[in-house]
């Protein structure tokens, strides 16, 4: 999902289903990205091609969902996989004059799987937001926090933010924006 207000631009890394998506589910600006790599990781194409699409931005709001996070069984190893893809955002975003902002991975509707895989879901998070709040600690990236807000009534399914959740992913990015403007 992409939303760019003023000199701000927010990429979710997530499948969050815009309402004007098109036959695939994806808006044609998303489908651009996944076509010139987001997909493979080549996160300094990325961040080269959104640079070209919003020039104005200031701020790359960036972050993983659900899925991304549970989809392989190596957790340590995933986890680090992620920080690193991050970190090359964060590079490349950084290099190009811009500030990024990141978020942490949301728990899972939990109300929708067993309480073994709640636990399973439930600690992978916790383990992996760890990491990345360390990562965020020592190169001082700013951080939101939007695990701790979203409850089962703010996912459309299993993983995936309704509006409600959408709603409390943004203002959770806000606050950290307007901390960094307060400073």
């Amino acid at each position: 999902m992409f939303v760019c207000r003023s000199a701000i631009l927010v990429l979710l890394m997530t499948a969050v289903v815009p309402a004007d998506a098109g036959e695939s589910g994806r808006p044609k600006i998303l489908s651009r990205l996944i076509v010139d790599g987001m997909n493979n990781h080549d996160w300094p194409r990325a961040t080269k091609i959104l640079k070209g699409i919003f020039p104005a931005a200031r701020y790359f709001i960036i972050g993983y969902g659900t899925n991304d996070l549970g989809t392989w069984p190596d957790t340590p190893r995933t986890s680090k996989r992620i920080i690193e893809n991050l970190g090359q955002m964060v590079q490349a975003v950084t290099g190009r004059g811009k500030r990024p902002i990141l978020f942490n991975v949301p728990y899972a509707n939990e109300s929708m799987f067993p309480p073994r895989i709640v636990e399973e879901l439930h600690a992978k998070r916790d383990y992996h937001n760890a990491r990345l709040k360390e990562y965020c600690d020592r190169g001082g990236v700013p951080l939101a926090d939007i695990c701790s807000r979203l409850r089962a009534e703010h996912f459309a399914d299993e993983l995936h933010p309704n509006g409600a959740g959408a709603k409390l992913i943004a203002e959770a990015v806000f606050v950290v924006l307007r901390t960094i403007h307060e400073a």
